[in-house]
């Protein structure tokens, strides 16, 4: 076990002319991590992530934009069971995420079909149009990860199978 490092008793140098000891210094260390300003303000970190691991709704859907950027869709179920504490019924409620996907991430998560487990971990995104004068909106997932880690046996849609990084690893050699 490491002995405990002693305290510093160095002061700090203010913009103001004044010092501060120790204990400020271990608080200035603190406020730099959660990302105060110099100036006293609150810089909050933002974090937009959103994991999910649930089942396939539906098999995949690949379309390819007009510049031939290739595009996913799908939505995930993800449920959630459990037992009711005043009449001891097993509850469950079901809640759909829909998924999108761009690029190479697209054209590797093609293979996934109905039923499958999937793991995906991507940002929150809400879009909005205008259909027949009404404003619709839609969140979702932009996926930046997705894992098919339902295995398939030979001979079904999906003979092989995806690595993690949504390669092939079927054995053929790629030149």
């Amino acid at each position: 076990m490491k002995p405990a490092q002693p305290a510093r008793h160095t002061n700090i140098p203010l913009r103001n002319g004044a010092a501060i000891g120790c204990d400020a210094e271990r608080e200035i260390s603190y406020t730099a991590k959660l990302g105060l300003a110099g100036n006293g303000e609150r810089r909050v970190p933002y974090i937009n992530r959103s994991i999910v691991m649930g089942h396939a709704g539906s098999d995949a859907e690949i379309r390819y934009t007009a510049n031939g950027s290739a595009v996913l869709n799908m939505s995930i179920a993800t449920t959630r069971r459990w037992k009711d504490r005043e009449t001891g019924d097993q509850r469950e409620d079901t809640q759909w995420h829909r998924i999108v996907a761009w690029g190479k991430k697209a054209e590797w998560s093609a293979k996934i079909c109905k039923g499958d487990l999937v793991y995906v971990d991507g940002r929150l995104q809400t879009r909005q149009w205008e259909k027949d004068g009404v404003t619709q909106y839609t969140t979702e997932i932009v996926a930046d990860n997705i894992y098919g880690l339902t295995k398939h046996e030979p001979g079904d849609d999906h003979t092989a199978e995806q690595s993690p990084d949504g390669g092939d690893d079927s054995g053929d050699i790629p030149f």
